[in-house]
């Protein structure tokens, strides 16, 4: 009687067949017995199969309709009747010595009669684009002892934290059969290796790890099953093996891998496969899998990741350090933030806000159809915090967020933000206490600092100038003294400017339609507008200042610090300039335009820059200056830098727009070469410096003096946490 039943349950791989059965074919190791079922194929599978056959009595072909993956393994496993079994996928391929080592490992370790033997594997790709084939170490071979050990699950818990590789070992049939362990007959391949290997590990009480990859698990095949369809397939997975472990005494190390898996197979669903998690069926499969879940190993398992374990924070409310706080009636201020897939944004931005307790404010989130998990990430915190809304808009268009949040705000002042925004309201309770005070339209709070004593120059004799602490002031003036710079004096972004709100809804100010990402339209309309109103305050954050021949120290420091972040792969990045562009077109037909038409074309040319400098490909920039060199010169006309007062901005735009570009983009790879050339020599004069060289010194001592069993202690331990 042949020692080892090897399962080949094949489906459609004419392609990859003959190279498996081969592999299988020269294996030193001889005596074996291969059951090859055809399930069902429609290509010419079954003939490479009955040919094998034909010149090899080893191999014995059974043809059945299709059943799927798990029901065709458990049909060889229960035609087995040798002593150990083995299962080869048909479109892989395995190493000549395979099953010689193997066994000889498990014949090694017969004492302990081991009841799975397992060996790693190679991550495989087929040769593409006159590229070879290459080969990639899997986590398993990183990760798990570089000798062979014997033990338990618990000795070798690496080998339950990877991809179950249920192909890289043998298993003893006796084990496989005395406790009824065979795979679920679920529809096509069915992700069913997964209950298989888990209770398996779990039961074995002696697991033979041998260091070395055999297999070679092919990455390539379009048609293989690790390319999910359906959404529901992993949650049944999942489900049948948390059953496993709720009816069987497992540790808890195994507990928190499964959390692991668990997490992991949600996070495939929602960001490597792109299943909408707002979708209620999978939003109710997640909360099936993730609130039973036990929070204490939640968060002290080494091997949940740092994201997995912040999505279950999101997921469960419980990672927010979020307090019970009561509604506020008659709020001071609302914070409106337009939301589209901003999760991983929009939950620090609150939580952050909610930590401020000594002032009446609301935060109204607007949702614009999310497809992340934004909206469950919110939630949570209006369950906690009462002082969160969430409405929701009918437009993915942020602008329209905005508009829906004026809509729905009810505090007296209302400040529009970005939830990447970095948030200080320490200075907040003053300003606007000092607004309502003077009756103030406007706060202004980003003021540049090049503009500040210009402004206080300009502010009229019985403007009111209101100290804070430590030298921080606020002034207030009327609009008509600044008015012909008043949008060149600050950035072309709402989160440094408060409004009261009945003066934007008083007069229909509401965002424009390409607002969102600049904001320059709501802007122009309100600073339009508020050349009728009768006072703004600024708050004069700035450096130290000259101030008619006195000097005067006011700190640089901002409510809110706000930082636009640009994707790399992005091939046009977001341009504020269009808005501006828009904003001066929708403005122009107005009779007092000219009155403040300097101030718009000094912030489209900062725009402009702005805009340019986020580009981060020749290709992008070209891209975005093909389409606004002729916009931007119809708007700048025959306007000067020295009119204009932005001689920088200004010489940029002239060079791009008028001159070779090629010119530019010398400029900046000359500055590039500078900058590396310094960094060149600022880490030559640190390797040459006495501090490095004695340093130096001290590392090669201790790496004499220390132990190689503590350093690979720490090693390991530096490894676990890195993960």
């Amino acid at each position: 009687m042949p020692q080892l039943t090897i399962i080949v349950p094949v489906y459609n791989v004419e392609n990859y067949l003959e190279q498996c059965l081969t592999s299988i074919q020269r294996q030193t190791f001889t005596d074996f017995h291969v059951l090859v079922f055809n399930d069902g194929s429609t290509d010419g599978s079954l003939k490479i199969m009955q040919d094998f056959a034909a010149k090899d009595q080893r191999f014995e072909v059974i043809d059945k309709p299709n059943e799927g993956y798990g029901a065709t393994c458990n049909r060889g496993l229960n035609a087995a009747t040798t002593e150990w079994v083995a299962i080869v996928e048909p479109d892989d391929f395995i190493a000549p010595d395979m099953y010689e080592e193997l066994l000889t490992a498990a014949s090694s370790e017969q004492e302990k009669r081991p009841e799975i033997v397992k060996g790693s594997y190679w991550e495989y790709y087929d040769p593409a684009d006159g590229y070879a084939d290459a080969l990639r170490k899997p986590n398993l071979s990183i990760f798990a002892p570089k000798r062979r050990t014997v033990s338990n699950i618990e000795g070798n818990i690496e080998l339950l934290v990877h991809h179950p590789s249920i192909w890289s070992a043998i298993y003893r049939r006796s084990f496989l059969d005395s406790n009824k362990l065979r795979f679920v007959e679920a529809k096509g391949a069915g992700w069913v290796d997964n209950p298989f290997y888990f209770a398996a590990l779990n039961l074995a009480q002696n697991i033979v790890w041998v260091p070395r990859p055999y297999y070679y698990y092919r990455m390539t095949n379009a048609d293989a099953s690790r390319y999910l369809k359906d959404f529901h397939v992993p949650f049944d997975r999942l489900r049948e093996m948390r059953a496993f472990a709720d009816s069987h005494t497992i540790s808890r190390r195994a507990t928190g891998v499964l959390y692991a898996r668990e997490l992991d197979y949600i996070d495939q669903v929602v960001n490597k496969y792109g299943f909408n998690e707002a979708d209620p069926e999978l939003n109710k499969l997640i909360h099936e899998v993730i609130d039973p879940m036990d929070s204490t190993i939640i968060f002290s398992d080494s091997h949940i990741l740092p994201k997995f374990r912040a999505y279950y924070m999101d997921f469960t409310g419980t990672g927010q350090q979020i307090a019970d706080h009561a509604a506020v009636s008659g709020p001071h201020l609302s914070i409106v933030v337009a939301l589209h897939d901003q999760r991983d944004a929009v939950v620090p931005f609150i939580s952050n806000l909610l930590a401020t307790t000594d002032f009446p404010f609301e935060v109204v989130a607007v949702d614009c159809k999310s497809t992340d998990r934004t909206v469950a990430a919110v939630s949570h915190l209006t369950h906690k915090d009462k002082r969160v809304r969430l409405i929701k808009s009918d437009s993915e268009n942020l602008a329209d967020g905005l508009n829906a949040g004026l809509a729905a705000a009810k505090g007296e002042y209302v400040l529009f933000a970005d939830a990447g925004a970095s948030v200080e309201m320490k200075d907040v309770p003053t300003l606007l206490a000092t607004a309502h005070s003077h009756h103030a339209v406007l706060v202004e709070c980003g003021i540049r600092a090049e503009f500040a004593e210009e402004t206080l120059l300009r502010a009229h004799a019985d403007s009111s100038i209101d100290v804070i602490d430590s030298g921080r002031y606020i002034f207030s003036q009327p609009v008509t003294a600044i008015k012909d710079f008043l949008m060149a004096i600050r950035p072309n972004e709402l989160g440094n400017t408060f409004f009261r709100r009945t003066f934007l809804t008083d007069h229909a100010i509401t965002a424009g339609e390409t607002d969102g990402t600049s904001e320059a339209v709501l802007l122009a309309r309100a600073f339009a507008t508020l050349l009728d109103a009768t006072t703004a305050i600024g708050n004069v954050l700035t450096a130290t200042r000259t101030v008619r021949g006195a000097t005067t120290d006011i700190p640089v420091t901002q409510p809110f610090y706000r930082q636009k972040l640009y994707a790399i792969d992005d091939k046009t990045p977001k341009a504020t300039a269009p808005a501006v562009l828009q904003a001066m077109k929708e403005l122009s037909g107005r009779s007092d335009y000219p009155e403040y038409e300097k101030s718009l074309k000094h912030l489209l040319l900062e725009s402009f820059s702005a805009d340019v400098h986020a580009c981060v490909t020749t290709e992008s920039l070209d891209g975005y200056l093909d389409t606004m060199t002729e916009p931007l010169i119809a708007a700048i006309g025959d306007s000067t830098a020295k009119e204009l007062d932005c001689e920088g901005p200004f010489n940029e735009f002239q060079r791009l727009t008028r001159n070779d570009r090629s010119f530019f983009y010398m400029h900046l790879y000359m500055q590039t070469l500078n900058q590396l050339k310094k960094s060149k020599d600022r880490n030559r004069r640190l390797v040459l410096s006495t501090r490095y060289q004695v340093g130096e010194k001290i590392i090669r001592l201790g790496r004499t003096l220390t132990p190689t069993g503590v350093v690979a202690n720490i090693r390991r331990k530096i490894t676990q946490r890195l993960r």
